[in-house]
């Protein structure tokens, strides 16, 4: 199926789902006490629905790749993931968008006060003391820039491990740098680093998403993504 052929096709399945809403509202409103549902206009709300849902199945409208891939809960794989997100080179063909959306979700110009422009390298599994302990999940470099990108899902921090992250930073002799904690807690962050939430992910893609168009395919695996962090 061509580009062309499958977005024309998601815009007829959207004009059925409106048009079917909107004579199906009297029946999907919750009723006062005193009324009773009608059991045909029941029935028929289920019969129009059955032939919409068939087809947007069939489209692969419900088709998760992230759920597929047995991303669930693993730190790595998930950590993997959203690096390949961020990065502008990647397949996603999105540039620096998804990266872009994320500094502005988390007022990095603000916060670690310098702009991040497109990095050279995004990197996975990173030891930048040279040792097994100091392992970082994510590394972005640029020309003048690196941030550290620690991922949790359901670890706690290691003993100071955001304070060798953020020495070690510092010895990159990047010009500016940023260390950022991604995990679910509201606990406050070192001194020098970033908190965020997977919240604050899922947000940041969902934007960049609806920016670039919300039936190009990597705004669809962006919100997919979304919706799959949004549960951690």
């Amino acid at each position: 199926m061509s580009i062309e052929t499958s977005v024309a096709s998601r815009e007829g399945l959207t004009a059925r789902v409106g048009a079917f809403l909107k004579r199906a509202g009297p029946s999907l409103k919750r009723p006062a006490v005193s009324d009773r549902l009608d059991p045909e206009r029941v029935l028929q709300t289920l019969r129009d629905l059955h032939p919409i849902l068939a087809n947007a199945r069939r489209a692969g409208a419900f088709a998760n790749p992230w759920a597929v891939a047995g991303l669930s809960r693993n730190e790595v794989r998930t950590a993997a993931v959203l690096a390949w997100f961020l990065h502008p080179l990647e397949s996603h063909g999105a540039g620096d968008s998804f990266l872009q959306s994320l500094w502005r979700e988390i007022d990095g110009r603000s916060k670690a006060g310098f702009d991040l422009i497109a990095p050279s390298r995004t990197l996975t599994e990173v030891h930048p003391m040279g040792d097994s302990e100091s392992r970082v999940d994510v590394v972005l470099e640029g020309r003048n820039f690196v941030v550290f990108l620690e991922v949790k899902i359901d670890a706690p921090e290691g003993k100071d491990q955001l304070r060798r992250y953020t020495n070690a930073a510092l010895l990159s002799g990047k010009k500016h740098r940023a260390v950022l904690f991604l995990d679910n807690s509201t606990a406050a962050v070192p001194s020098g680093c970033i908190g965020l939430t997977w919240k604050n992910v899922a947000g940041s893609l969902r934007q960049a998403g609806r920016e670039l168009g919300g039936d190009s395919f990597a705004a669809r695996l962006a919100s997919l993504f979304a919706d799959h962090v949004s549960h951690l």
